[in-house]
């Protein structure tokens, strides 16, 4: 089991989230995810959006992540304030009773090798 695999499995054994996964920012690809989870169904292009540094259509239409369209709240990945945060929160699915949910997207310092490494970042 890969580092980040295992911190995956730490994120979801609480049971505060419902879903994870880790990127490369670099790579602009996944690296980990919960099995089964929508993150796990992310695709290249859907990354490449989200990461993507033209922030426009992003803001204006949303994104989709693992199939699952979202609505941006917040987007401070790339701005001057060193948040390195984005939130979004699921679209509700037509002829669904699905509940929404609240997504974070953090980014992390790019030499952090170790789960240990980034627990404490």
């Amino acid at each position: 089991m890969s580092v980040w695999q295992e911190y995956i499995s730490s994120l979801m054994r609480d049971g505060l989230c419902c879903d994870a996964a880790v990127i490369s920012m670099a790579h602009q690809q996944l690296l980990a995810a919960h099995p089964g989870g929508v993150l796990a169904n992310l695709t290249q292009l859907e990354i490449q959006a989200l990461l993507g540094r033209n922030r426009d259509t992003l803001l204006t239409e949303g994104a989709t992540l693992g199939g699952l369209r979202c609505l941006v709240i917040r987007d401070n990945l790339y701005t001057d304030t060193h948040n390195y945060t984005m939130d979004l929160r699921t679209k509700q699915q037509e002829n669904s009773d699905t509940c929404t949910y609240a997504i974070t997207v953090a980014l992390g310092r790019g030499h952090i090798q170790h789960t240990k490494d980034l627990l404490r970042a």
